[in-house]
This record gives structure tokens, sequence and C-alpha cells, in this order.
């Protein structure tokens, strides 16, 4: 059954932002951009609202440990991340697992890794990913109608074998730390956005 699953997902690193100008409607409107509600007090763990399949899911930081947040569920659904990438997926239709997923903040240079799906088991299969900044400018904070300076990096990848290749777009703060992605999770259609 090929359904899209929308996902948001929003680490309380740096708080939220609403994505709101002409460019990010223009060139991202085949993404859906839903409302999450961040800094739930009442909750004494790091919380956040997700949508997922249109069904609004609260996850909890359960762990952070080499650089990689993992946010579950208590359904069991979990999501790994390293600098705002989901690198890995449990308990969704088709879980995946990124290895050496080494990203943006270095430098913007192309590079290979590897990628396995889990339903069906596809192997390691290799996936190139190209990087570019498509924008920078300054955004209000959602919450605290502060300015904050973003800039817009694209991520192309392609996984070859499987003749599969999409763009996912990150927006980074000047403290290099990721407030909004929105990224495409399988060759079937799921996407997040974070």
């Amino acid at each position: 059954m090929t359904k899209f699953y929308y996902v948001l997902i929003l680490i309380i690193l740096s708080g939220c932002s609403v994505l709101n100008n002409e460019f990010d409607q223009l060139k991202l409107s085949n993404y859906r951009v839903v409302k999450i509600h961040n800094n739930i007090d009442e909750l004494s763990h790091p919380t956040n609202i997700i949508h997922l399949n249109n069904i609004e899911m609260l996850f909890e930081l359960d762990s952070i440990r080499n650089e990689v947040f993992t946010w579950s569920t208590k359904d069991g659904v979990s999501l790994k991340l390293i600098d705002g990438k989901v690198i890995k997926t449990t308990n969704l239709e088709h879980d995946f697992n990124i290895i050496n997923y080494r990203g943006y903040k270095e430098d913007l240079s192309n590079y290979s890794t590897f990628i396995r799906f889990r339903n069906p088991d596809s192997g390691f299969l290799e996936i190139f990913f190209s990087y570019e900044i498509v924008k920078e400018g300054t955004k209000k904070r959602r919450g605290n109608d502060v300015n904050y300076k973003y800039r817009l990096v694209k991520e192309d990848f392609k996984v070859p074998l499987i003749s599969w290749s999409g763009v996912n777009y990150y927006w980074i703060d000047e403290n290099n730390s990721v407030l909004v992605s929105k990224q495409i999770l399988d060759p079937f259609g799921k996407k997040v956005t974070r």
C-alpha cells in the first residue's frame, strides 16, 4: 500500500520556525507544512508534536549518544537524527538506516555512503549526496518574536541501483543548528518535516 506519511519533527535545540515566505511556498509546494507545538511546559522531558499520516503524535527525546538524537513515541516509532537528518527509522512501514552519514556541516562537498531498507531488505545500497546553499536571510522565531539569520541548504541525493533520487532541505541558523528540515524518507513517498 502506497501512502504518503507526513512527519513533522522539531528538535528543541534552537526553537522553531514557520515557513511563510514566497520562496518556501513556491519551491517546496510538494511538501506539506503543518504547525507544531514546541516546549510543552507540563512535561519534564523534551518533546515534539509530530504529525504522522495526519495523526498528531507525541515524540519524546530518548537519548543523545555520539551526536545521534533518538526520538520515539509510546507506540514504538523511533527516529534517529544527526544534525537534523533522519538517519534511521524504526517501526515505520519501510524502515531504513544510513551508515556513516557525514552531512553538510563540515563542508558542502559531494560524497557517498550506504543506505539499507528493511521492508523489503535491500542490502546495502550506495547513496550519493550533494549540497548547495540556495538562500540566506532572516526570519522571526515563533514564540519569542526574535529575528535570526538562516541559510537554506539543499541536499540532493540519489540511489542509482534502485533509480531513486530526491531533494531534502535544511534551514540552519547562525549557530549551525537545524531549525526546520524537509526530508524524503523512502522511495515509496514518505516525507518528514522537522
